[in-house]
């Protein structure tokens, strides 16, 4: 009867089973089947991998505190960075693998509805691992299916939310906003879990931030912070609405959240806490503040060991304060601190540590040093970025003056030893070398001090070993008791047993001393001369030389510096002295235009107006050229009126009086504005006309007009160039090498300058030597020659021409009209490959049917590149 029974359950049983295990059937018992091996089991062990890989997420994340932070510590990751998996070490494929599994195997989708009530959990997890791995549309499609297909889902709410955060890192802000404010006006906040409401408010502030709309998102965010329990969100909540107050410029305001963060103690991430203190000591006010409490709280701060981690910032912020109050010394040690401290933590502050050091160091004048830092601080900015272009620019400022100030140190100096007299050279580099040799003594004595130093640790450490090694033999010669123990030979028993009276430590220090000394004679300070030669290493590093020669003192020791050397004979610096009077008239010349470039600098770059009017004055003060004149006083005239001075009305009164009908007068007389235009742009759209209109006479005057107007710029010298070109076209190569040589003289530092200068050596000598010749006697040229403003009959020589080409079909033959000079213009057919062929062109156009009454000139493609250049058309028709 009993196995009878079981017969008939067993099957009953596998039958129930396979019913419920069907997702086609909408009954209870299938829905409530499918739920519960979709919750407690594949379900489970996916929600379990995803909250290990968020927890991880969230510790792992490095906020940019520099800037406002994202709601949620999760930013979205570029094209070529690492998915968020790879970069926390968890892997997002199991939570994915799961709901997918739990999707495929346990979805109840019968008659357009979901019937398995955990299917939108299954799908709410498919697209929270989609969005962590920074795949947005495939989240928003898992998000969807919920939200169309299960409308009743207990999820519903929190899927939205979650669907809304992935249109904001697609940048779809403004549908973010909407569907967020649908939600919260169509949905109780009753019918919310709590902290689904939180996020609704929290993502909703975060679309209304990066839509600039900044008070909402204040309004939105201080709803999210007052709700929440989660003391993490709180924290972060209240350190970013301390941001958009400042942001808003709201000081106290932001003082207050920061202080909230503050007060949430052990509530709030430590470094949350160490960034409130770094952003209240921003808004600290330098003017009233009270100074006294900052140190005070700061350096209670720095005393805390909990705060080991943080120094790095709070070091930096006590530079910032004693940097504002210009106590630069301290300034200094706090920012190298927070350098040592930083090691990689945050770059940007590592930046901002490298930059006001350079700045210091710009201010106290040390502009190398100020270079060095400023390179640093762009090693730790991205690029590219706006600060670290402005930087940049700033760092070639200094190069440029780094530069400039080397150039005037060496010419000054040359040109002071230049004027002196053979005796006056003879007692300056006298002197110079007395100091070096002290100089050199001094580091040569320090050297075998460091030397003996060492020799005495080395002799210690030799004494330690020796001493180590004769414990070791005892140790080694131990017997047990009873044994006789031989002493070492020539022991004897009624001596000491003092270290010198034992043969083996004996032999075994003559074998050290001589391994570390060599053989030396018994005799005073064996040890200090055995140091000068085993010194000469050291010294050498340091660039000193001490003799190793065999030439000795009174004493017999060996002198310290070697005087053999040259740097130690007068006539090395005699024979270096500068005595061209060319070569010294060309460093005159540029350091005058070092001056000159250094005056500019200081005030258009940096607004160093008192550094600016040092280096102009000492430019007046070196007999500059005419041309650099007017410039400077223009220049000094605007510094001081900057510096509120009354030399700028000395000034003012000598461009007056001096140079009465130039612009700059005319400027001082309001009879004309000053230059208020983009001057490389007023460069760009002269030169580009000249290119359209080809008249080379119109775009000199241009050209003349803006070198009246901008006389004292720098861009002055690229007009001066265009200006050397357009006289090259109008006049001929001897304008040309006379404009070029008064832009070298002029402007010698600049690349203009540089330019005119390669010219001169390497072209105007080849165009020179330019002369009439036979060669290119295959390309020839038929040229006729009309007045420049008859263009009448130009116009109608050129239609003539046109009419004879297209009628002879001689498609190798063309026609322009090119510039002689501002009386003469040239008709030129081009295209012969022969004299006599240009001749009977010429003939033929005379003919009734063209009627053309001038006479051509047949002429090689050579010689007319030889009139063009010297413009010597009436010495060709000689010929």
């Amino acid at each position: 009867m009993k196995q009878f029974s079981l017969k008939i359950l067993i099957p009953i049983a596998l039958a129930w089973v396979v019913i419920a295990c069907s997702t086609k059937r909408d009954t209870l018992l299938n829905r409530k089947f499918q739920a519960l091996t979709t919750e407690y089991n594949v379900l489970f062990n996916g929600q379990e991998a995803f909250n290990k890989y968020h927890e991880e997420l969230i510790n792992s994340f490095v906020d940019n505190y520099w800037e406002v932070l994202p709601i949620e510590p999760f930013v979205a990751k570029d094209e070529f960075e690492a998915p968020s998996g790879e970069q926390t070490g968890q892997n997002l494929s199991v939570p994915e693998d799961k709901a997918t599994k739990a999707i495929q195997k346990h979805s109840m989708y019968i008659n357009g509805q979901e019937r398995n009530p955990q299917a939108d959990e299954a799908y709410l997890l498919l697209g929270k691992t989609r969005y962590y791995d920074n795949r947005f549309l495939p989240a928003i499609e898992a998000f969807n299916y919920v939200i169309y297909k299960s409308p009743e889902a207990n999820t519903l709410n929190e899927i939205v939310v979650w669907r809304e955060r992935a249109h904001i890192q697609l940048d779809n802000n403004e549908q973010a906003i909407a569907n967020l404010k649908e939600l919260l006006e169509t949905t109780d906040q009753k019918d919310f879990k709590k902290e689904v409401f939180v996020d609704a408010n929290a993502v909703l502030a975060q679309a209304y931030y990066n839509t600039q709309v900044i008070d909402t998102a204040i309004t939105k965010l201080t709803v999210a912070r007052n709700l929440t329990r989660d003391n993490e969100k709180k924290a972060r909540f209240s350190f970013i609405l301390g941001q958009l107050h400042n942001k808003f410029n709201q000081p106290d305001s932001a003082n207050y959240y920061f202080q909230e963060v503050i007060n949430m103690k052990r509530k709030a991430k430590r470094m949350y806490t160490m960034q409130a203190y770094a952003q209240q000591a921003n808004l600290f006010d330098y003017e009233k503040g009270d100074t006294i409490a900052f140190l005070k709280k700061f350096n209670a701060l720095l005393a805390d060991r909990e705060n080991r981690p943080y120094l790095y910032i709070l070091n930096h912020q006590l530079g910032n304060f004693y940097n504002h109050y210009h106590d630069y010394k301290k300034a200094i040690a706090y920012y190298n601190a927070s350098i040592k401290q930083n090691n990689g933590k945050d770059r940007y502050l590592q930046a901002s540590n490298y930059r006001e050091l350079g700045q210091i160091n710009f201010e106290e004048r040390d502009f190398k040093t100020s270079a060095k830092y400023y390179d640093s601080s762009l090693v730790n900015l991205p690029n590219p970025s706006k600060e670290y272009l402005t930087i940049q620019r700033k760092l070639k400022n200094i190069g440029e003056v780094i530069k400039y100030e080397d150039m005037i140190t060496v010419a000054d100096s040359t040109i002071r030893i230049y004027n002196m007299t053979e005796p006056e050279r003879v007692a300056y580099f006298s002197g110079y070398i007395e100091e070096l040799k002290e100089k050199d003594t001094e580091a040569a004595l320090k050297a075998i001090e460091q030397a003996k130093k060492q020799n005495n640790i080395a002799a210690a450490q030799q004494q330690q070993q020796a001493i180590n090694n004769l414990a070791s033999q005892s140790t080694n010669n131990f017997q047990p008791p009873g044994a006789e123990m031989m002493p070492p030979p020539g022991f004897d028993a009624d001596q000491n047993t003092f270290y010198y009276y034992i043969p083996q430590s004996v032999q075994q220090g003559k074998l050290n001393f001589e391994r570390r000394w060599g053989k030396r004679p018994l005799k005073d300070n064996w040890r200090w001369l055995a140091n000068v030669s085993n010194t000469g290493a050291i010294a050498a590093n340091e660039n000193i030389t001490i003799s190793v020669d065999s030439t000795l003192t009174e004493k017999g020791e060996k002198p310290l510096l070697d005087l053999s050397l040259p740097k130690y004979d007068l006539q090395t610096y005699l024979d270096k002295v500068v005595t061209d009077p060319e070569a010294i008239a060309e460093l005159e010349k540029n350091r005058n235009a070092a001056y000159y470039e250094l005056g500019y600098i200081y005030d258009d770059k940096f607004g160093e107006y008192q550094l600016a009017a040092d280096r102009l004055e000492s430019l007046l003060a070196s007999n500059p050229e005419k041309g650099l004149l007017l410039p400077t006083y223009y220049n000094l005239y605007k510094i001081y009126t900057k510096l509120n001075s009354p030399k700028a009305l000395v000034y003012q009164n000598k461009i007056m009086t001096e140079y009465p009908d130039t612009h700059y007068a005319k400027v001082l007389q309001g009879l004309v504005a000053e230059k208020t235009d983009d001057p490389e742009a007023v460069y760009t759209v002269v030169y580009k006309e000249y290119l359209d209109k080809n008249d080379p006479e119109l775009a000199l005057e241009q050209v003349k007009e803006k070198i009246d107007f901008y006389t004292g710029t720098p861009i002055i010298s690229k007009f001066e160039l265009l200006k050397a070109r357009l006289l090259a076209k109008i006049y001929g190569v001897t304008a040309y090498k006379q404009a070029l040589t008064e832009i070298e003289d002029l402007y010698p530092l600049t690349e203009e300058g540089k330019e005119a200068k390669r010219i001169l050596e390497t072209e105007i000598p080849s165009l020179e030597a330019y002369e009439f010749s036979d060669k290119d006697l295959n390309k020839w040229l038929l040229v006729y020659q009309l007045p420049k403003n008859d263009t009448k009959q130009i116009e109608g020589l050129v239609q003539t021409i046109q009419k004879y080409i297209t009628q002879t079909h001689n498609a190798s033959l063309k026609v322009t009209v090119d510039y002689y000079n501002p009386e003469i213009t040239l008709v030129v057919v081009h295209g012969f490959y022969s004299d006599a062929r240009a001749r009977q062109m010429d003939m033929l156009l005379h003919e009734k049917e063209y009627k053309v009454k001038l006479n051509g000139l047949p002429m090689s493609l050579h010689n007319y590149i030889v009139i063009q250049t010297h413009k010597n058309l009436d010495s060709y028709k000689i010929k």
